[in-house]
């Protein structure tokens, strides 16, 4: 038996049972209560596993990072989340976020022979940058999507790369990028092409694009039009603590 749903919340799976996981998360999260239940299992007792009566989706920061972690919630008699534990590897303002969403869940509780009992209930989450923090320039209708690509800025700017890292791990606060001008391209009359290239780019402390690289296959006459125009974009920096900081982003840009 397994208890597993998913969300449209970046939530892959919540689980009420551990031991088909090739690993343990609810073991190494909360192993007494993670024995307690294999106790009951193994003794024949009936268990029915809480049901989410309310979920909080994570408001996740603007980084340079993306990937998942397993959260294990301790959810008590009375369906309320008693404390939540994270297994995995997160930039610590990506935990902080699930944290908060999740101590907000409610469920119907759980049953051990028909009486209300504490189970502890598993889920992965999937974290990525925060759609909106780009201000607009992520809207499709100007053939623009703005998103700090983690493959393609840790390959093209490893040292600035490193030290978000860096900063991201330690916790501190990270503030924008925000969009204040934002030119479109002029692309050529009578080229019959369309595709896409990734733009990556620095935004240094006075807010400007330097370093600027294009990634993909497009006609020089393309590269040269996206390259005057992301020439001339101008954003508010990024700030570490209130101290602006360099900042690689990558955007895909969608010609035709």
């Amino acid at each position: 038996m397994k208890n597993c749903f998913h969300q449209a919340l970046g939530f892959i799976c919540l689980s009420g049972l551990i031991s088909s996981c090739a690993t343990d998360p609810t073991a190494q999260a909360f192993p007494e209560l993670d024995a307690e239940i294999h106790r009951h299992r193994k003794a024949g007792h009936s268990l029915v596993y809480p049901e989410v009566k309310k979920s909080v989706k994570p408001v996740y920061p603007s980084m340079v990072a993306a990937g998942n972690v397993w959260s294990v919630m301790k959810v008590g008699p009375e369906g309320n989340v008693e404390e939540v534990k994270i297994v995995g590897k997160a930039p610590a303002p990506y935990q902080e976020s699930i944290l908060k969403a999740l101590k907000q869940w409610q469920f119907k509780p759980g049953t051990v022979n028909d009486r209300p009992a504490t189970f502890p209930m598993q889920m992965k989450i999937a974290f990525a940058p925060h759609d909106g923090y780009a201000a607009k320039a992520n809207q499709a209708d100007d053939g623009i999507t703005f998103v700090p690509h983690a493959a393609i800025t840790k390959a093209l700017f490893p040292v600035e790369y490193r030290r978000l890292e860096t900063i991201y791990r330690e916790g501190r606060k990270v503030t924008g990028p925000k969009t204040l001008q934002r030119k479109l391209p002029d692309y050529p009359q009578g080229k019959r092409v369309e595709g896409f290239v990734w733009i990556a780019f620095v935004i240094d402390e006075l807010g400007r694009a330097r370093d600027v690289q294009i990634v993909g296959d497009s006609p020089k006459i393309i590269q040269e039009s996206i390259l005057q125009a992301v020439n001339t974009w101008k954003f508010e920096p990024v700030t570490v603590d209130g101290k602006k900081e360099a900042f690689p982003v990558a955007v895909k840009m969608v010609f035709k």
